[in-house]
């Protein structure tokens, strides 16, 4: 069974209140503090980094390099 997490934040309190105008509760980046967020960008970075590391250190295997975006 898959499990899809969708969460809606808003950047700040101005859109917080329009959406709230829609009976949207949501809170601000600001107030999910000391959670840190990061683009789907970063993440997909870090998880090929990661995925890199293991092959070439655990495995003993090298390859093609990713090539930076």
């Amino acid at each position: 069974m898959s499990v899809v997490v969708v969460v809606i934040l808003a950047e700040d309190r101005s859109i917080q209140e329009k959406l709230l105008y829609y009976d949207l509760k949501v809170q601000t980046i600001a107030q999910v503090a000391p959670i840190q967020l990061y683009a789907a960008s970063v993440l997909s970075s870090l998880f090929a980094h990661l995925g890199n590391l293991f092959f070439v250190r655990m495995l003993n295997m090298s390859g093609q390099r990713i090539q930076d975006q």
